[in-house]
C-alpha cells in the first residue's frame, strides 16, 4: 500500500511533521509513505501525478485551516475517489467536508468540517 502524507509545508522537518508521521506509521502499518517534503518539486502537477498513483492520502491542517497546495491535494483524491483521511490530534477521520475560505493560498485557504466526528 502506498500512502501520500499531504501537510502544509510550514510542518516540514518540525516536531509536528515527526508526531504526525508516527501516527500514520501506528495506524497504517507498513505502507510506504511518500512525504511531499522529499519530492522538493516547486510544480503543483507533480505532487497531484504522484497523489494519482497512490492507495490512500492522509492529510492535516495547520491550526486548522489547510493552505491552497493540500487544498488541491484533497480535492484530486476526492475527485480521483482515492481514500482520504483527516488526521487530527492523533485520530483519524473520514467523513468530512472541505470547505472553501478565503483567498490566503499560502495557509488560510480552507477548512475541513467532520460531519459525525467518527474516527477510522
Amino acid at each position: 500500500m502506498i500512502l501520500y502524507y499531504a501537510h502544509s509545508v510550514r510542518k516540514y522537518g518540525t516536531p509536528q511533521e515527526t508526531k504526525e508521521l508516527k501516527s500514520i506509521r501506528r495506524q497504517f502499518g507498513n505502507a510506504e509513505i511518500i512525504n511531499p517534503r522529499s519530492v522538493g518539486s516547486k510544480v503543483m502537477k507533480d505532487y497531484l501525478d504522484i497523489v494519482d498513483t497512490v492507495d490512500i492520502v492522509v492529510f492535516s491542517e495547520y491550526y486548522g485551516y489547510i493552505g491552497k497546495g493540500v487544498y488541491e491535494e484533497v480535492m484530486f483524491a476526492l475527485n480521483r475517489n482515492i481514500p482520504l483521511f483527516l488526521l487530527r490530534w492523533g485520530k483519524f477521520y473520514k467523513n468530512f467536508d472541505v470547505v472553501r475560505y478565503g483567498d490566503n493560498w499560502a495557509v488560510y485557504y480552507a477548512k475541513v468540517e467532520l460531519k459525525n466526528g467518527k474516527t477510522l
